[in-house]
């Protein structure tokens, strides 16, 4: 069966206004790779020396054509060629064999036979038409990759852009609550603040803590033991956009500690809202008192969370056997 392969980045590209209007730039170059593929089915499409029938076809962000196929004895090849300017055509004995200029196709047998020629692949059973409108195509699908291909790396762009401002937010906010009053801001938390690792409810918000433009809330605690954290809430408010765990001692520099590494989650019956389940991946220090908190990007109303929390003297238990009793069935446990 014939197939069409679009790379993974086509796919995953997402939507800049920036580039296109009415639609993104995945969107269009996905339309034409899927007409570029149709004209491609509707004609028999070989190697330029007639010997391999060509049936799967693909094209790289940087317009590197692909096509395989297999001989009359089930020998398989692969052709390839860069897309570098316009491609053109000529009838020669009932095909269309198609060409461009500085193009250079490079077939590899599973023999380990290597070819190269300047006619990159012939089409029988096809029109004029078809023709024409495969060289188009091959235009069209070429800028659109192009485009592809930049909203890409302005996505990656922003991405390190906003990584930058989020770490230097986080510094702004790390340097601030480590001289702060945490008291104002952060209600205390003994551990275990349950004694069945049932949730208790506390009022989140009340009096945020206002780091440039964004509101911190959350608990203070302090363990009684060396040990980790285990833990689990409910849920994210909307305006809320983060939470962590740090060591209110002004002297101590965790900014990158990576106090929990992963996170696990129970849906409610529902299926949205979440419950977030963790164990920390780094010993918690008896008589350090630490702060785990929660940031909204702009002020929101107080709400209530739900949670429990407590430290044991290991991690090694996983989350489902160790709130087997509160939860049936955790997503990404660990």
């Amino acid at each position: 069966m014939k197939t069409l392969k679009i790379i993974a980045l086509v796919l995953a590209c997402g939507f800049n206004t920036t580039l296109l209007n009415a639609q993104s730039a995945m969107t269009t170059a996905k339309a034409s790779l899927k007409a570029w593929h149709l004209l491609l089915n509707s004609g028999t499409v070989q190697t330029i020396d007639g010997v391999y029938n060509l049936e799967e076809y693909s094209i790289s962000l940087d317009s590197v054509v692909t096509m395989e196929g297999e001989n009359a004895d089930l020998e398989t090849a692969k052709s390839v060629f860069k897309i570098k300017g316009k491609i053109s055509y000529k009838l020669n004995q009932g095909y269309y064999e198609f060409s461009g200029d500085g193009i250079e196709a490079v077939t590899k047998e599973e023999t380990g036979k290597t070819t190269k020629s300047t006619n990159l692949f012939r089409i029988g059973s096809f029109t004029k038409v078809k023709a024409d409108s495969l060289v188009f195509l091959f235009d069209k699908i070429t800028k659109d990759l192009k485009l592809v291909s930049a909203e890409a790396k302005e996505r990656e762009a922003q991405k390190e852009r906003d990584e930058i401002k989020r770490q230097a937010d986080k510094k702004v906010f790390y340097d601030k609550v480590k001289t702060v009053d945490i008291n104002k801001y952060f209600f205390n938390l003994t551990l275990p603040n349950t004694k069945d690792k049932s949730f208790a409810t506390y009022t989140f918000y009340e009096n945020p803590l206002l780091v440039g433009d964004s509101y911190y809330s959350g608990f203070k605690f302090t363990p009684a033991i060396d040990g980790y954290l285990y833990w689990y809430f409910h849920t994210f408010e909307k305006g809320e956009d983060g939470f962590y765990l740090l060591d209110s001692d002004k002297n101590v520099d965790d900014i990158n500690v990576s106090y929990f590494k992963k996170m696990a989650l129970f849906k409610d019956e529902d299926n949205k809202s979440s419950w977030v389940i963790q164990k920390s991946g780094e010993k918690l220090k008896k008589g350090k008192t630490y702060v785990l908190w929660f940031k909204a990007k702009s002020k929101i109303p107080p709400h209530k969370k739900k949670i429990f929390a407590a430290i044991e003297a290991s991690n090694s238990v996983i989350l489902s056997e160790y709130f087997n009793a509160q939860f049936d069935k955790i997503v990404g446990d660990f």
